[in-house]
């Protein structure tokens, strides 16, 4: 459960690496994980402000020049 949609976290994701999204998604589960522990309940929706903090807090690894140089690569413009 959530209160942020598929298309909202497209488009957040938008611009950054599989590894970074996948860090990123692993710390937004951590934080539901330990507000179910806290609050010993069994089922603890992701919350729209998990998933800023965890975005606020994170530096994308790619940066916009690296993506210009790989989206040209992807286009055979060397």
């Amino acid at each position: 459960k959530s209160d942020t949609s598929i298309d909202e976290l497209t488009e957040l994701f938008d611009n950054y690496s599989m590894a970074d999204i996948s860090s990123m998604l692993s710390k937004i589960k951590q934080k539901a994980y330990k507000k179910a522990i806290e609050t010993n309940a069994d089922d603890v929706p992701i919350s729209k402000k998990d998933v800023d903090e965890v975005f606020a807090s994170y530096r994308n690894s790619i940066s916009n020049e690296q993506l210009l140089l790989f989206l040209n690569y992807q286009k055979g413009i060397l």
